[in-house]
């Protein structure tokens, strides 16, 4: 093969590694401006930080390079004038233990120029922290083409952060950085993750769907219509690739026991979490259905009220809105809480509020679920709404049970949480 042939292909072999890392493990994205497009408002690359290993306080240089890119408009170019360096460009990423990580990136040195990937991870953030471990990818030595570098890990027990490091003796263009974190349970809690998630779990298997379709009866036909309406271009695919393996999912076909009452739960990821931890455990004694959606923020639910509430009657509905609340102002937070509360009080049902669950680590404003919960306890005192205190419950298991995004949790804490929400579900319900 010749240069251009060579470059394409390992280009290509990139890709395909990552459709099938994240279609099939579920994972995220934590590295910001991967692509290096991003500028400060110094007109410098953001996120990113260049420097000289050995500290011969050389002049390094991270500079756009519109000349040689793998997508986008541009390239990192990092460079320097000593002789004989080391240089470094790296970016901190918060992961806790006993996760598992890819780097994946895109390397283009100048000639002679030998170039690699390190991961390091620490036992804490911030100053004091020590290693646990240092992973260090194969070098490679480029005659000026694009290369593919790979580090693969499992983070020892201790990790809270990963220093993701890219290095070179010499100068060098990196594009299309990407740490894939393992992310079975995690979900959706901002725009940016919204973005990312929507781009590899866009597409299913259509005919193998509609097969399964056609053994469906007209009432779970029915269902899987509001679900493919309702679900959006994240979860849809999700669920129906579940489907699909033979897996049970949170969003399934609920066939009423006519003898028994019918809950509703509605609320955000979390909620969808713990909706089949919870259904097992009131299985016999309640028909637990659950909003067919990622409900998110009391705007959406303003908007989307009716679909999820249907036709039917419901006996209860444990309802929650927060996490996606977290930067609204507790003027709108409370008025959008009411005007939802009386919405579904028209329906009947008896009602629950569901407390939102702790948030953690550096890209969340610490306290900022104590503070709308407290608003929300306000509301639901005026309406008599008793409420299951989620926060406590979850925030007893935070250190061993929420995964590296801060937000989210294993199925083991999942299932602890939904003890607490099965037991208020039997006690408000007589």
């Amino acid at each position: 093969m010749d240069g251009k042939t060579i470059s394409k292909f390992c280009i290509g072999l990139n890709i395909v590694w990552l459709s099938i890392g994240l279609l099939g493990a579920q994972q995220y994205d934590a590295i910001k401006n991967g692509g290096f497009e991003s500028l400060n408002h110094t007109g410098k690359i953001a996120n990113w930080h260049p420097g000289e290993w050995s500290r011969k306080h050389y002049s390094v240089t991270l500079t756009p390079d519109k000349k040689f890119k793998v997508e986008g408009k541009q390239s990192g170019r990092v460079k320097t004038s000593g002789v004989n360096p080391n240089l470094v460009l790296w970016q901190d990423v918060n992961v806790g233990g006993n996760t598992s990580c890819k780097l994946t990136l895109m390397a283009k040195p100048d000639k002679n120029v030998n170039v690699k990937a390190e991961l390091i991870c620490y036992d804490k953030v911030g100053s004091g922290k020590k290693i646990v471990k240092r992973l260090t990818g194969e070098a490679v030595n480029s005659d000026n083409l694009w290369y593919s570098l790979n580090v693969s890990l499992k983070t020892p027990a201790t990790t809270k952060m990963i220093r993701v490091i890219l290095r070179s003796n010499g100068n060098v263009s990196f594009d299309k950085v990407v740490f894939l974190v393992d992310g079975a349970r995690l979900e959706p809690s901002n725009a940016r993750q919204l973005k990312q998630k929507k781009a590899v779990n866009s597409t299913f298997d259509v005919a193998a769907d509609a097969q399964r379709k056609a053994k469906m009866s007209p009432q779970e036909l029915a269902w899987e219509k509001i679900l493919e309406e309702n679900l959006g271009s994240y979860y849809l695919p999700v669920y129906k690739r579940r489907k699909l393996q033979g897996r049970i999912s949170a969003w399934d076909f609920v066939k009423d026991n006519p003898e028994l009452p019918r809950v509703l739960l509605i609320g955000d990821s979390i909620s969808r979490a713990y909706t089949l931890p919870t259904r097992k455990r009131l299985s016999g004694k309640v028909n637990l259905h659950r909003a067919p959606a990622n409900c998110g923020s009391t705007g959406t639910g303003l908007k989307k009220l009716d679909v999820w509430l249907g036709d039917g009657h419901w006996d209860l509905i444990y309802f929650n809105f927060g996490i996606h609340n977290r930067n609204s102002t507790p003027k709108i937070y409370a008025q959008d809480l009411e005007k939802i509360i009386v919405r579904l009080k028209k329906s009947g049902a008896k009602l629950v509020w569901a407390q939102s669950t702790p948030l953690s680590g550096t890209k969340y404003k610490q306290g900022s679920m104590l503070k709308l919960n407290s608003i929300a306890k306000k509301v639901m005192d005026k309406y008599n709404i008793p409420v299951s205190d989620l926060y406590t419950s979850a925030r007893a298991i935070q250190r061993k049970f929420q995964i590296a995004d801060g937000c989210h949790y294993s199925g083991e804490g999942y299932k602890h949480i939904s003890k607490l929400v099965a037991k208020d579900i039997i006690k408000y319900l007589q």
